[in-house]
């Protein structure tokens, strides 16, 4: 029998005059504020959890034709999420180009009167790059965005929908569809699940008998019915708008994955035959779905326009896909993947090149760029390197006026918080109770400080999470992480005591077991069956963790089988061959790191030391300038770092130092002898290896002896740090150490010089690779000589800018007594 071609999935997709076709709703009165030939300058078409790598192989295959014309003449990259990928964080985040530390939305729920509630967008602290349009006269039209109720009025004419207006019983018009006047026509367009014709659910299951009571068609059902309404607002919306520039968002696609993913070709281990046939249609369909949705919008754009299509995060679809997620709040974002989707045409999108290695802080840079605005001082995205040539004009900075506007109605929000215990994303008892719910935004706070590398306030933040009577294993972990990566070893060890041995997750417990062990002198031990089990994080833990110390054989074989597709991986990949002198094999793994992910300061100071290194010398400074461009400024007094060699005059630089007026760090424990007469100005602390970043960084504005091999591994602060390198000629220098232990006679190798000469090109290649590490290298031959001034004056210039020195060229010469030098 054919099938009804109003029962079709491409029907809905045509919008709202179809849907009010299908359910008879006379559009004559509307007719006045609806124009078919709209058309906007920008449009941003944000696709919740669209991935590349399930597109790609949909295109090949001729099944999404909108995305395949849409890329033709346009650009495309990765773009890099943050942690963690939970939604209302993210498309937050990519609206207001800030963390979420400034711009306040941490969860999927908030405490408001005491009260759970989902997430608002009134509770955003900061504005929107749709508010700065406005600012200059663009209209502003936003349909679903999360979090985007209740909807603010657009000054110029744009239409505002918010995310809960899309609900299929119309509770949350009130409030969420600006101008109150298209409620009436919005509540009479929104479709029930009972009205999605039996033939448009049956195209996510080909050749298959439908089950009104299997509970994954019914998911289906009813995330079919919120596309469907998302769409037909957003189509609405395109029609009754002002023009100027459109933002829709489309959550639909995140859910499909989240009920079909795991069902998707290829078939995985523990999916059954029958399921994988019956199923194996669902995130094609959905994908195919979107398409004809975006085919859609972009009747609304001229070749003059700017479109940008995007996902917050991507969908994990290989081998690495979950079967049964575990019973915790936020569990289905352990299926999303680091990677989204970027992809955009127009005139100013013509670059390839310029569009790579983005994420999404550079987000709403971007849009604001592609409409000739700067992006504000308080956005901390970029703009892209292909947008970069044309006249911005700067906004003024808008201050964020927030209102907790809305109609009080508690069982629709007990309905939205039952539908978030639905989904996964929330626990039943925190609808309850606000401690638990609160301990979870915690949480999510705490992983994005850590993400934004704010380690103390994460820490801060946690600790009252780890006085709970049960603490999740999350929780746990999260704390251990935080507190390795500030150094903290006496309380990773009270925490590593208390959850590691109950906990599941056994290699990486190891891993911080490990850490503690090296920071109290012992040696690396690796787990059994390391190399075989380590997939995705803790590869990359425990590859940092060998390269740190050292351990390029056993990185090696870590590494090898793993796949090179993340920065992580390919990062580790060339500290590898850095550390072998392999310069084309790490020039190349540099390369593909920064194309996935451009913002690595560090990673762009490789280059430009490999670059360098293989005669590319116009590349070395380019990539010089743009690693220094990306560091952080680094204010306060610096940390002046003594290095060499053991015997290369180390102790004399200190001496130098000291009689300028910077303190040495010194505890006296190792005192004067016959072969340091004026003492060795050292700290236990140092040589025990028990220092951290927070008590280096208590030595601001002092001098430290850090001995060059430990120098290049040491966790050094968040601080300006200057160099003093002493430079000795290496037989004097191995002759010293041969006579202060006492073996005169014992010949010198060459492999022994060869390490000291490698160790001196590893700070080398270590300070290009920081970029902002100042080093100075003073001779002590010539200090013998007494060429003070010109030995120590570049130094002393940069240290006088920052610190208070007294630089007396005739008394720092009466410190050289040459008679003490023995070799």
């Amino acid at each position: 029998m054919p099938i009804n071609p109003q029962h079709t999935l491409g029907f809905f997709a045509g919008g709202f005059r179809n849907v009010a076709q299908f359910k008879g709703v006379d559009l004559g009165p509307w007719s006045a504020v609806l124009d078919r030939n709209r058309t906007f300058k920008s449009i941003v078409v944000g696709l919740d959890a669209a991935d590349w790598q399930v597109i790609d192989p949909l295109m090949q295959a001729g099944k999404l034709p909108t995305i395949t014309e849409f890329l033709q003449g346009g650009v495309r990259s990765n773009l890099a999420t943050l942690d963690p990928p939970i939604s209302p964080m993210l498309w937050t985040t990519i609206a207001t180009g800030q963390w979420p530390s400034a711009h306040g939305i941490h969860g999927f729920t908030e405490l408001y009167n005491g009260a759970i509630r989902a997430v608002r967008q009134s509770s955003v602290r900061v504005s929107s790059y749709w508010h700065y349009l406005e600012a200059a006269g663009m209209p502003a039209t936003v349909v679903g965005w999360w979090p985007s109720h209740p909807s603010e009025p657009s000054d110029l004419g744009g239409i505002r929908i918010s995310n809960l207006a899309l609900s299929e019983l119309g509770q949350w018009l009130e409030d969420g569809v600006l101008p109150e006047s298209l409620i009436p026509l919005a509540n009479s367009l929104l479709i029930h699940p009972e009205e999605i014709p039996a033939p448009a659910v049956a195209q996510f299951f080909p050749n298959q008998d439908l089950d009104s009571t299997d509970d994954i068609v019914r998911s289906v059902l009813k995330v079919l019915t919120h596309a469907i309404n998302a769409h037909t607002m957003a189509t609405l919306a395109l029609e009754a708008a002002a023009g100027g520039h459109a933002s829709i968002y489309y959550d639909a696609l995140d859910h499909f994955m989240h009920v079909g993913m795991r069902y998707h070709p290829p078939q995985l281990p523990g999916i059954s035959n029958a399921d994988f046939t019956r199923y194996r249609f669902i995130v094609e369909a959905a994908y195919r779905l979107h398409d004809l949705f975006l085919g859609k919008i972009l009747e609304h754009i001229t070749p003059e326009s700017h479109a940008i299509l995007l996902s917050d995060h991507g969908f994990a679809s290989g081998d690495d896909r979950l079967i049964q997620l575990p019973g915790h709040a936020g569990a289905p974002a352990l299926e999303h993947r680091f990677y989204g989707v970027f992809a955009a045409r127009g005139p100013r999108f013509k670059d390839a090149e310029g569009f790579t290695g983005l994420s999404l802080l550079d987000m709403a840079p971007t849009v604001l760029a592609s409409c000739g605005i700067a992006p504000t001082t308080s956005m901390v995205g970029r703009v892209p390197a292909g947008l970069r040539q044309y006249e911005l004009s700067a906004p003024a900075e808008l201050v964020r006026q927030t209102s907790q506007k809305g109609t009080s109605r508690p069982d629709l929000e007990a309905e939205m918080l039952e539908n978030l215990v639905a989904l996964g994303y929330l626990d039943r008892a925190d609808t309850t109770t606000q401690h638990g719910r609160l301990a979870e935004n915690v949480y999510y706070a705490a992983r994005s400080l850590r993400a934004e590398g704010k380690l103390e306030g994460a820490r801060t933040m946690m600790q009252p999470l780890m006085e709970l009577g049960e603490v999740p294993e999350r929780y746990a972990l999260l704390m251990a992480s935080v507190l390795s990566e500030l150094q903290n070893w006496p309380a990773l060890k009270v925490v590593v005591k208390r959850f590691g041995s109950k906990q599941s997750d056994l290699y990486l417990w190891r891993y911080f077991d490990q850490l503690i062990r090296l920071s109290e002198g012992q040696r690396l031990e690796l787990p059994i069956g390391l190399n075989e089990r380590a997939r995705g994080a803790l590869v990359v833990l425990w590859g940092r963790l060998l390269a740190k110390a050292g351990k390029w054989t056993e990185l090696d074989a870590l590494l090898e089988g793993k796949p090179s597709e993340t920065p992580d991986i390919l990062n580790l990949n060339m500290r590898l061959a850095l550390a072998r002198e392999q310069w084309s094999e790490a020039l190349e793994y540099a390369l593909k790191s920064t194309e996935i992910l451009y913002h690595q300061p560090t990673v762009h100071g490789a280059l430009a030391m490999l670059f360098a290194k293989l005669g590319m010398p116009e590349q070395a400074v380019v990539a010089k300038a743009v690693a220094l461009k990306m560091q952080p400024v680094r204010a306060g007094k610096p940390l002046v770092v003594v290095t060499g060699p053991p015997r290369s005059g180390t102790s004399l630089a200190m001496q130098l130092l000291e009689a300028v007026g910077i303190e040495a760090v010194s505890d006296g424990v190792r005192s004067a002898d016959g072969h340091n007469e004026r003492g060795y100005f050292e700290h236990e602390k140092v040589k025990q290896w028990t220092l951290d970043a927070a008590w280096l960084e208590q030595q601001s504005g002092r001098a430290i002896k850090i001995v060059e091999p430990l120098l290049v591994q040491a966790p050094l602060p968040d601080v300006p740090i200057v160099v003093i390198r002493m430079d000795r000629e290496l037989n004097s220098v191995m002759r010293s150490q041969r006579a202060m232990k006492g073996n005169e006679q014992v010949p010198m190798g060459l492999l022994e010089r060869q390490r000291w000469e490698r160790a001196k090109a590893e700070l080398i290649d270590f300070a290009a690779v920081r970029g902002d590490m100042q080093v100075f290298h003073w001779s002590y031959e010539a200090l013998m000589a007494g060429e003070i001034e010109q030995v120590m004056g570049e130094a002393m210039a940069v240290l006088h800018a920052t610190l208070d020195l007294d630089v007396n060229w005739t008394n720092l010469k009466a410190l050289i007594m040459p008679e003490l030098r023995h070799f």
